[in-house]
């Protein structure tokens, strides 16, 4: 059977099952042989109801979601990565309560991306930047190369006040260095940090044919993606040391994901239409220097347990589950699903 990526499917192999993934359907097979090239997940996977719903809202027109579990700490965590709102929410809003109805609140919104202290129009914007990053997973899930999508991934905080100034802790390498790792064969790695990273003729030295995507991670604020777009469009050429290049067809190379805790200032339509942009609150937020938080806030407070890591059995299953349900969401969308704009 032919388990290779296609325009419509994706495949996903588990210890004890192979599932394929198309718009409509999460179809369970018996363990599909595979070549050294696919990864199988050591992981005995049990498919569960649908953790969320994306669909069209009648009285808008716009897409809508509505949220099935609770207890599912991945998509908790994303649901927290949303909240643009948190401060209007939960810092000045709820002052206005009793403390017995704080404490109530909190603990009954405390991962409700349409809490009840909220605008209409702040829920709207909430569930679009959440929407977004499921479809934003989905697509970087999905191993084929469409050449009616060539998009490379960016991910950046929702609202950045100065080009300068740094807003980490967000939670974007969380989910495309970590979370995808999960279910991807291999990645690229580039540490983005190093402010001359992007000058190098060799940077791309080193990729390997398994690799699905290269994660340029904690982009400087001063990188420039124009200086991707071969990349991102056309064939990948790899110069290597002592070595002649190589020319990796369009259809072959790893996608292109980017993180930064900077503004991009570089969003110029010839920019925009090859990107698919996704957005990251600050309620996860650093206390590093210069920082405008005087502690920092991590999912492992909101959790209790460091993601991934500290994951049970039960958790990964949810986790994977999320995850496919993203991939079959971004699979179905005839719309490219970008995130709200930046508060005023």
């Amino acid at each position: 059977m032919n388990t290779q990526p296609n325009a419509t499917t994706q495949w996903l192999h588990f210890s004890n099952t192979s599932i394929k993934i198309t718009s409509g359907t999460i179809e369970e097979y018996r363990p599909i042989e595979t070549d050294s090239k696919d990864t199988v997940i050591q992981h005995d996977f049990k498919l569960e109801r649908e953790p969320f719903t994306v669909f069209t809202d009648k009285l808008t027109g716009k897409p809508n979601i509505r949220i099935h579990r609770t207890d599912d700490i991945f998509l908790n965590f994303l649901i927290q990565a949303s909240r643009i709102y948190w401060r209007e929410e939960l810092g000045l809003r709820i002052q206005t309560l009793s403390r017995a109805e704080q404490e109530d609140y909190s603990t009954r919104h405390k991962f409700n991306i349409e809490g009840p202290l909220l605008t209409d129009h702040e829920i709207a914007d909430q569930k679009t930047n959440l929407i977004n990053k499921l479809y934003t997973i989905g697509y970087m899930m999905h191993h084929y190369k469409d050449p009616q999508k060539p998009w490379s991934v960016l991910a950046t905080p929702h609202n950045v006040p100065a080009p300068s100034e740094l807003v980490g802790g967000g939670g974007q390498s969380i989910v495309f260095n970590q979370a995808l790792q999960c279910v991807t064969k291999g990645r690229f790695y580039i540490n983005g940090r190093n402010p001359n990273f992007d000058k190098s003729l060799f940077l791309f030295d080193g990729i390997k044919d398994t690799d699905q995507y290269v994660l340029i991670d904690d982009a400087h604020a001063h990188f420039n993606l124009t200086g991707m777009f071969e990349m991102m469009t056309g064939n990948l050429k790899i110069y290597q040391k002592f070595k002649s290049p190589i020319v990796v067809p369009f259809s072959e190379s790893p996608k292109l994901c980017v993180t930064t805790g900077y503004r991009n200032n570089n969003l110029d339509p010839s920019v925009a239409r090859r990107i698919l942009h996704t957005t990251f609150s600050d309620y996860y937020h650093g206390d590093f220097e210069g920082s405008a938080f005087e502690r920092s806030y991590k999912p492992v407070d909101d959790f209790g347990k460091i993601l991934f890591e500290d994951f049970s059995t039960k958790e990964w299953n949810s986790f994977f589950n999320t995850m496919i349900y993203a991939l079959r969401f971004y699979l179905g969308s005839t719309i490219k699903h970008n995130p709200s704009n930046p508060k005023p």
